[in-house]
């Protein structure tokens, strides 16, 4: 009985130090577009930062690891697209993100976030887009898993240091990818924390 109190305390301990967003990493809400287009709940195309890109939320098998849907991206040979969440969240410093998801096709995948930050009482400013990429994939056929991690740290700009950082959840597809991606999960974990 004490070996099982002991187990449960240390679970509930490590269960508190990961915070899960949701974030629609599955794909299964959609929301139709103008134009008849479907995208996936809660996120949106960077339009102004995208070109020479297609995506598709599909249901047909092989296009999805788990549920029913799954999205694919295309980005030709001068072509790249952001999808970023559209709401906005912290980011305290001294924590990370761990980013996993299940991938195939052909390209990489950045992931990471836009940052904006208030310092001395001064208007909140776009600091830089921080992301990490995924190893290329060469014409993976099967899913494969990938995860990496993004520290959440001070940003100087000029004389002026952020420690006070939100912002939105990013992807971004540079050219030439044909990429499936489904089961993508994102997690505020301790920066010591793997």
């Amino acid at each position: 009985m004490k070996k099982f109190i002991i187990i449960s305390v240390l679970s509930t301990a490590f269960a508190v130090n990961a915070e899960i967003v949701n974030i629609n990493g599955g794909f299964e809400q959609i929301k139709p577009e103008l134009g008849g287009k479907i995208s996936p709940a809660g996120w949106m195309v960077q339009t102004k930062l995208s070109r020479n890109y297609n995506y598709l939320i599909s249901k047909k098998p092989g296009t999805f690891r788990s549920g029913n849907f799954g999205l694919i991206v295309e980005t030709q040979q001068d072509g790249r697209v952001y999808f970023q969440r559209l709401d906005r969240m912290n980011f305290p410093v001294g924590k990370k993100l761990k980013f996993n998801f299940w991938a195939k096709g052909t390209g990489q995948i950045y992931m990471g976030f836009f940052c904006f930050g208030s310092a001395d009482g001064k208007p909140e400013i776009f600091i830089r887009t921080l992301l990490n990429v995924s190893p290329k994939l060469d014409n993976v056929e099967e899913w494969k898993e990938y995860t990496f991690y993004i520290p959440i740290r001070p940003q100087k700009v000029k004389d002026v240091t952020y420690s006070d950082l939100r912002g939105r959840l990013c992807m971004y597809f540079p050219a030439n990818c044909e990429i499936y991606l489904d089961d993508l999960k994102v997690e505020i974990i301790d920066g010591d924390q793997k």
